[in-house]
């Protein structure tokens, strides 16, 4: 979510109480890289340049979770499995056990343990994701034990409640705890904990829809901003092709006609690919582009609403304009240089020698 307000240059108004904050958040939110572009000079809001017919109507899909995905995330295809006051939802209260499978009519799902991990969701009875575990449907697989533990086939943990109350596996515990306490009423196919609530079966269909998305934006220097964001159930290699890319070059600054022709003259060179929020550039990775576009780029994206945000780089400075700025400047590495007798897209230099130090020069440029 940060991704998008920084590349989208939402304010960033930040309250509360920092001290308390883990290491993690403090350096998303002070990120230098991303908000420099959420505070880019050039000023041109970001748009999704990708197939934008991607959002019209009628996005509810359902997929089922695919249990082998390493990086596997919960999210939009599956619920967590859960229990709730028993009588509130009868029908979704309701399971049956079939050769060591739990299900439930009213919502269409089963109880599932993706990549015989620790959560415990409902996933859809018509899932054709594989298993995991020692046997053939072992992540699907249940045991009542004597003791009135809920044992799991997929790797021998037991369900255990959790104080939010939804449920998650963990080593089985002896004495047995009232946490992995279950009771299954062969009468009322209720299923009960200790304290008498009773699994509640979710609907895992999701109203997201299962899509990528790219938005990106032009920077002050020639450069530009990309965020990659995945909302399928599994990683994804997500390309801005070329229409993608010429839509990119072709973002109308917030100034007149002649900026957008100076910008898309500045685009002509080759780029490196840059990861946001480590600052890394990423090996292997050559982009040329030309006035009107640019070679595709791909990326590798994780699921759920995972996101990849990067930034492109050009190999050599160019003479550019800065926001509004009507005079030409180029940079090197201590100043940013007003040099009115070059004309756009002229290469910058630094004592005859082509001016590459992208960072130095945007903050000089920011500091004249």
């Amino acid at each position: 979510m940060y991704a998008l307000w920084t590349v989208l240059s939402f304010n960033l108004l930040l309250t509360g109480d920092f001290n308390a904050l883990n290491s993690l958040v403090m350096a998303t939110w002070t990120n230098d890289i991303a908000v420099g572009i959420n505070q880019d000079a050039l000023g041109v809001p970001a748009q999704r340049i990708d197939d934008a017919k991607l959002l019209g109507p009628g996005t509810v899909l359902s997929s089922p979770y695919d249990p082998h995905q390493e990086d596997h995330q919960l999210g939009a295809n599956i619920a967590l499995m859960s229990v709730a006051e028993c009588g509130g939802e009868p029908d979704q209260q309701k399971f049956t056990f079939t050769k060591g499978v739990i299900s439930n009519a009213a919502t269409g799902t089963f109880i599932n343990v993706p990549g015989c991990k620790t959560e415990v969701v409902y996933d859809p009875i018509d899932s054709t994701g594989p298993s995991c575990g020692p046997s053939k449907d072992s992540s699907k697989n249940w045991t009542i034990t004597p003791t009135g533990q809920l044992q799991s086939a997929a790797n021998g943990d037991c369900a255990t409640l959790q104080s939010d109350k939804s449920v998650k596996l963990a080593k089985c515990i002896t004495p047995l705890a009232a946490a992995q306490t279950w009771k299954y009423d062969k009468a009322s196919l209720q299923l009960t904990s200790s304290d008498g609530m009773c699994f509640t079966a979710s609907s895992p269909t999701s109203k997201i829809k299962q899509t990528t998305m790219v938005i990106g934006r032009p920077l002050s220097q020639s450069a530009f901003a990309i965020l990659f964001v995945n909302n399928h159930n599994t990683t994804q290699h997500v390309t801005c092709d070329a229409s993608c890319m010429s839509n990119l070059i072709a973002l109308k600054p917030k100034s007149d006609g002649r900026t957008r022709e100076q910008l898309q003259a500045q685009a002509a060179g080759t780029y490196t690919l840059e990861e946001v929020w480590t600052g890394t550039k990423i090996p292997g990775v050559s982009i040329k582009c030309t006035a009107t576009g640019c070679d595709p780029v791909t990326v590798n994206v994780a699921a759920f609403g995972g996101a990849t945000y990067v930034r492109m780089l050009p190999d050599t400075l160019k003479v550019g304009v800065l926001g509004d700025d009507e005079v030409a400047y180029c940079c090197n590495a201590q100043q940013c240089l007003r040099e009115p007798e070059l004309k756009i897209g002229d290469q910058c230099v630094d004592d005859g020698q082509p001016a590459t130090n992208y960072e130095d020069c945007v903050d000089s440029c920011m500091k004249r």
